[in-house]
């Protein structure tokens, strides 16, 4: 089981990375789940166009990164039916996400430009 840690603070931000890659799976994300626990993350690879919160019963925090795992924009609280699009979309860098339930990332102070790892 892969952790997803901030690599300046040490912080561990998921005890459990949970990728997907397939259209469909991405697709479906977190949507229909009535409950996620707030200690894993959905990685949805590739997603450089943005995300919906479309069907979801719960609000979620997001980490956009590129390539490299670095943080390219966060968002906090999105909202059930919500679309959600990296700043700039067209021009991001942005590459995949990571999905918590909110309030995961509540006393998280990430910022753009720090690097994340996922690692056991």
């Amino acid at each position: 089981m892969a952790c997803l840690v901030h690599k300046k603070s040490g912080r561990i931000l998921a005890q459990n990375v949970i990728t997907v890659r397939g259209f469909l799976s991405r697709l479906k994300g977190l949507m229909w789940k009535s409950d996620f626990p707030t200690t894993d993350t959905m990685w949805i690879v590739p997603c450089k166009g943005g995300i919906h919160t479309c069907f979801m019963k719960f609000p979620i925090d997001v980490i956009f990164v590129n390539h490299s795992l670095e943080v390219t924009s966060v968002y906090k609280n999105i909202r059930p039916w919500k679309l959600v699009e990296p700043f700039l979309s067209l021009f991001s860098k942005t590459y995949s996400v990571f999905e918590f339930k909110t309030p995961a990332l509540k006393d998280c102070h990430l910022q753009k430009g720090d690097q994340l790892e996922v690692g056991n």
